[in-house]
C-alpha cells in the first residue's frame, strides 16, 4: 500500500484545515489580550502559530496573516495599536471562510481564546471575568 505525504492529503483537507486554523489563530489573540498584557510566552506563542501553519502561507489570507504577524512579533513586543491591527486582519478576512458552520467556528475560536489564556501558564481571576462577560 502506498503511503500518503501531507501535500497529498492535503488537497482534500485544505479548506477544512485553513478555516480551523484561521479560527485558531483569532481565538488565540482574543484569548492573549485578556489580562491586558502581553508577555513573551504568549508571543512565542503566536510565532508557534505561525510555524504550524507556514503552509498555509502560500495562499491567501494566510500570506498576509502570517506575514504581519511576524512582523509584529519580531521586536518580542505587541502593543494595543499592533493588536488592534491583528484584530482588523482578522476581522476584514473572517467572510472568507465557509467550510464550517457558526457553531463549530465559535468552538473553535473559543478554544483558540484557552489556548490564548493559558499561554503564559498563568489564569487570572480578570481573564476569566472577562471571559465569561465574552
Amino acid at each position: 500500500m502506498k503511503k500518503l505525504d501531507e501535500s497529498s492529503y492535503r488537497q482534500y483537507t485544505g479548506k477544512s484545515e485553513a478555516h480551523k486554523a484561521f479560527n485558531s489563530l483569532r481565538g488565540i489573540i482574543e484569548g492573549i489580550v485578556l489580562d491586558a498584557k502581553i508577555n513573551q510566552k504568549e508571543i512565542l506563542e503566536l510565532d508557534k502559530w505561525c510555524d504550524n501553519h507556514q503552509f498555509l502561507a502560500v495562499r491567501n489570507p494566510f500570506n498576509d496573516l502570517i506575514t504581519n504577524i511576524q512582523v509584529i512579533i519580531s521586536d518580542n513586543e505587541i502593543t494595543e495599536e499592533e493588536i488592534n491591527d491583528m484584530k482588523w486582519l482578522c476581522d476584514k478576512f473572517a467572510y472568507g471562510f465557509d467550510y464550517y458552520d457558526d457553531f463549530t467556528s465559535d468552538l473553535q475560536v473559543l478554544q483558540g481564546i484557552c489556548h490564548g489564556i493559558l499561554a503564559d501558564g498563568i489564569l487570572k481571576d480578570d481573564e476569566i471575568i472577562s471571559l465569561k462577560n465574552g
